[in-house]
């Protein structure tokens, strides 16, 4: 039974000391009757709320709850009611299962240490034993019942989605279990080292329970809290148990693997609560591309840290000191080194080939699906790994269904026969003005989003403009970031909207050159001098090799503290009014030494966000008066009327130059806020609708000004909700802008002009018809959605089909 390695003294018990098969044969009259308890009275106190109402369909709140929560897995409602009946029964046996095991252990444990005196036991041990039994039982109820109601109420409460409710039951039995132990008894069973003859069940049971404790670490640190639907717990649990495994395999230990994976799943949590409080979003598998960007901005955030940051440091480290301290689980007897290197590397690969064959198949993951319009919320149903390795899956499989490139071809050929019959064909441009677009950071008017008033207007220069000005509000895919996602649509004239969610495609998809507006640009009359400008580091999501692949002539970058010295700042960051002025000596450098017109393409800093550390003191600072509005939502105001200064200037140099110009100013998202701002803000929305309130954060405005004569437009107003909203979005941001500019234009330009008119708006949001209707992009109700299907196989030609692109298309003619 024991074995004594040879020159040592240490005692190595091996998992053959007291088999399964032995242990059963020895205990299973035990075995037996606490499965039977346990499973008795897990089903009595679910029994009433589980058939409470037998039709799943009725509008129980038990089935209602699990109908709202499953939606997210099985799609939606009454699209296949097999199936989500098929999810919620699977939600609801595996809700009874994770009630059960709490019992089961109690019940187990109990069998062997419940304090029940022998008979010849004196009268007052007895009576001591029968009063804590009595006191944990009382204890037990009072738990479970929680401010009365009835013993059921902590399952009720679980199965309703309640957070907590679980941690309830779990601790209910606990506590009874603590207060009918005999610990006379356990003190001796444990003196007797009997744990360490059951290897077989000690390791098992260390790497489930720290499984678990990964799960909740991280969980907690995420929008879920645990809350996670009862058919995906265990998908989330078994990550930490493959994670557990694999380190097992290397070290013959459990002690290494759980130590990695409790501190990992820690620092998971933490990244993801970091990111969220500063982005509004969670982690996905696109993000890992644009790390670096993100560290370089992190120090204009303030992290403010809640009760489920310290919960979460805690029971992290209280779960590294108890692994730590364990003395029951010991190593296997080394089998020889080189045996075991050959055993431990086929262990390896045979775990990794099953995780990459269940990776997939989608197996690992419940084959939920990771692209979806709201991936927060399905990552609080569905738990954040299942959800981050279905999003890694998804992203990595673009696909347009049907798809074939005379279909793409015939489209744009249709849609530019169209655009030439309205408009008349143009053979080439009768100007080429120097054009100016500026992608301008966070640039966004928060009166779209809530209902806000303010000391001084804002935005006064833009609200004022009227001659050769058009103006309204952009609809986005992307609301508090990445910019390079906007970057993306308006450069390519492409759409996230047929993006995976979560995708950036500079850093995972523009890995060699596709025709963008730089193409368009450079076959007029005149070839454009091209410029793409940011005045930041060249790092951020790759932009140096991806402007290079869009076919700049020349990038401008910030990389360097020399590149900014002297120039002007706020906040640490360069100022629009810099930015623009940088843009001018641009200008003047190439009007002396070229006669090729000039395009820039700008994106500013000024506004990034981090809006809690402001070191600036404003001149003119703006301020909400009708309600507290905190000091981040003031000073995120006031930059924006420094924008509108600094866009007057640039207007007023250009108003007294000769050469026509043309610019583009749009905002790439809504800031990113604090908590407390997001909290404030959505207190006072400018919507009644739910729908409307969320459509409401993807609106930034536009301004298109020319110191020429250009058709005049106004929708945004005074701004708000009186504005006209969902007219345009990125995708057909060029388009419009190469048209008032009088520019010459590929097929594929007029195909989206003609697009255009038909779909005002697309983005991951949705698409809006003429008559204003909102529709999913995938929604086929309208009878407009045979465009957008037209519009996912051309850009798939654009962007994917390297084989059979259409590249004449592309290119004015």
């Amino acid at each position: 039974m024991k074995k004594r390695a040879a020159g040592k003294k240490k005692t190595i018990y091996t998992a053959e000391q007291v088999s399964l098969r032995r242990y059963f044969q020895m205990h299973w009259r035990r075995v037996v009757c606490v499965l039977i308890i346990s499973l008795a009275a897990a089903a009595l106190f679910t029994a009433r709320t589980l058939a409470s109402q037998p039709d799943l369909f009725a509008g129980n709140p038990l089935f209602g709850t699990l109908t709202e929560r499953t939606s997210h897995i099985a799609g939606a409602l009454g699209q296949n009611t097999a199936t989500n009946y098929a999810d919620l029964l699977m939600n609801a046996v595996w809700g009874f299962i994770f009630l059960w095991l709490p019992v089961f252990f109690v019940t187990g444990w109990l069998s062997m240490f419940a304090a029940v005196p022998q008979r010849t036991a004196p009268a007052r041990a007895k009576y001591a034993a029968a009063a804590r039994t009595a006191a944990g039982i009382v204890l037990f109820a009072c738990v479970l019942m929680r401010y009365g109601g009835p013993p059921d109420i902590a399952v009720q409460d679980y199965f309703d989605g309640i957070r907590g409710a679980f941690i309830q039951w779990t601790a209910a039995w606990l506590i009874l279990a603590a207060a009918v132990t005999d610990y006379k008894k356990f003190r001796r069973w444990r003196r007797r080292r009997v744990l360490d003859r059951y290897q077989w069940f000690v390791k098992p049971a260390v790497i489930i329970l720290v499984s678990v404790l990964c799960f909740f670490v991280l969980e907690y640190q995420c929008g879920s809290k645990t809350n996670v639907i009862e058919n995906m717990k265990g998908f989330n649990i078994s990550y930490w148990i493959i994670l557990q495994l694999f380190f097992y395999i290397i070290f013959r230990s459990v002690k290494p693997g759980a130590v990695i994976s409790i501190a990992a799943a820690w620092f998971i949590g933490f990244a993801n609560y970091v990111v969220m409080q500063f982005r509004g979003n969670y982690i996905m598998f696109g993000d890992l591309t644009v790390v670096r960007t993100a560290l370089r901005v992190a120090d204009n955030y303030k992290l403010t840290l809640d009760k489920y940051f310290y919960i979460s440091l805690a029971v992290s480290a209280a779960g590294i000191i108890l692994v730590l301290m364990m003395r029951n689980v010991h190593t296997v007897p080394a089998e020889g080194p080189a045996r075991r290197v050959i055993t431990s590397a086929i262990l390896e690969c045979v775990l990794v080939a099953a995780v990459i064959f269940l990776f997939s198949t989608g197996l690992l993951y419940g084959k939920i699906f990771g692209v979806a319009w709201d991936y927060n919320t399905n990552v609080t149903y569905n738990g954040y790994l299942p959800y981050f390795m279905s999003n890694a899956n998804s992203i990595n499989n673009v696909e347009a269904e049907g798809y074939s490139a005379a279909g793409a071809e015939s489209a744009i050929e249709q849609g530019a026969a169209r655009y030439d019959k309205k408009h008349g064909k143009t053979s080439s441009a009768k100007t080429e003005p120097n054009i100016i677009i500026i992608q301008n950071e966070a640039f966004s008017d928060l009166a779209v989003t809530a209902d806000i008033k303010t000391n001084i207007d804002y935005m006064p220069f833009i609200h004022s403009l009227k001659k050769n000005t058009q103006k309204g509000y952009m609809n986005l895919s992307i609301t508090g970031g990445p910019t390079a996602n906007s970057e993306f649509e308006t450069l390519t004239q492409s759409t996230m909207a047929f993006m995976p969610y979560g995708s950036v495609p500079f850093t995972q998809y523009l890995k060699s050159a596709v025709p963008d507006i730089v193409t368009t640009l450079e076959s007029q009359n005149k070839k454009y001098e091209t410029v793409g400008f940011h005045p930041y580091y060249s790092s951020g999501y790759t932009r140096r090799s991806v402007y290079s692949l869009l076919g700049f002539d020349k990038t401008v970058f910030y990389d360097k503290t020399s590149d900014t010295r002297g120039k002007e700042k706020i906040r640490g960051m360069v100022s629009d009014s810099q930015d623009y002025r940088d843009i001018e000596k641009m200008y003047e450098k190439n009007k002396s030494e070229s006669s090729s017109p000039l395009f820039i393409f700008n994106v500013t800093i000024q506004n990034h966000g981090g809006y809690t550390k402001n070191t600036y003191d404003f001149t003119e600072p703006v301020h909400v008066t009708n309600f507290a509005a905190t000091d981040s939502i003031n000073t995120y105001l006031s930059l924006i009327r420094e924008s509108d200064k600094a866009f007057r200037e640039l207007t007023e140099y250009y108003s007294q130059q000769k050469e026509p110009t043309i610019i583009l100013m749009y905002g790439d998202h809504q800031p990113s806020f604090d908590d407390t701002a997001k909290r404030q803000l959505a207190l006072h929305p400018a919507w009644d609708s739910t729908e409307l309130q969320t459509l409401s954060k993807y609106y930034v405005p536009y301004v298109m000004w020319a110191n020429y004569d250009i058709a005049e437009k106004d929708d945004m107003r005074s701004g708000g909700t009186s504005a006209s909203l969902n007219n345009i979005s990125l995708e057909f941001a060029a388009p419009v802008l190469f048209e008032n500019a009088g520019l010459s234009l590929s097929d594929y330009e007029k195909y989206l002009l003609d697009l255009h008119d038909r779909v005002p708006a697309l983005t991951a949001q949705g698409y809006w018809t003429k008559s204003g209707r909102h529709y999913a992009v995938d929604d086929s109700d309208s009878n407009d959605y045979r465009y957008i299907e037209q519009y996912r196989k051309v850009q798939y030609n654009l962007l994917f089909d390297k084989k059979n692109k259409l590249t004449s298309s592309y290119s004015p003619k």
